[in-house]
């Protein structure tokens, strides 16, 4: 099996079960994980480092664990992770990038920085992520939208967004498919 798809309220306890009986598993999505806690996203992502896809929506407790784990995958193409009320610049942003050394952005704590892990990744939303703003997109714009094969981004329902996002990707110079709403 190389697809795993939940569309019904799975626990820690099934992820680890799958983390240990599916070992070909690339595809991941979850619709409506609530109760799924970084101990069950964490163990999955740490036990199947070939992933290509993780599509996560409405899990609210999606946290620091999950984004760092994120980091082992070189092969993902495709990340979405829509309502995970959890995210916001610090939690996201300073877990999923790598801060450079002697950087005087090392100094803003609550922001990220410089890359965004597998470089093969072209899909990207944060649909529905209330608390990331223009402070942290911008940074992934500047670092890592520009040099990366990004084609798709969905910020659409991300209220502290504006239209400077808008302005910023539309300097990148390449086609960004790129969904927002105010």
């Amino acid at each position: 099996m190389n697809f795993l798809s939940f569309f019904s309220i799975p626990l820690d306890s099934v992820l680890l079960t799958i983390g240990d009986g599916c070992p070909l598993l690339e595809d991941i999505e979850f619709k409506g994980a609530f109760l799924v806690t970084d101990i069950g996203f964490t163990y999955l992502l740490k036990s199947h480092p070939k992933i290509k896809r993780f599509l996560v929506d409405n899990s609210p407790q999606l946290y620091l664990s999950t984004i760092q784990a994120l980091n082992g995958l070189e092969f993902l193409t495709s990340l979405s992770l829509v309502n995970c009320s959890l995210l916001d610049d610090k939690g996201f942003f300073l877990s999923f990038f790598q801060t450079r050394k002697n950087s005087k952005l090392n100094k803003i704590n609550n922001l990220a920085l410089f890359s965004l892990c597998p470089k093969r990744l072209n899909e990207l939303s944060f649909s529905d992520c209330s608390l990331i703003t223009d402070q942290g997109i911008l940074k992934l714009i500047e670092e890592k939208i520009i040099h990366s094969e990004i084609t798709s981004l969905d910020l659409s329902g991300c209220p502290l967004l504006t239209n400077l996002i808008l302005q910023q990707i539309s300097l990148v110079g390449k086609k960004i498919q790129v969904f927002f709403s105010f």
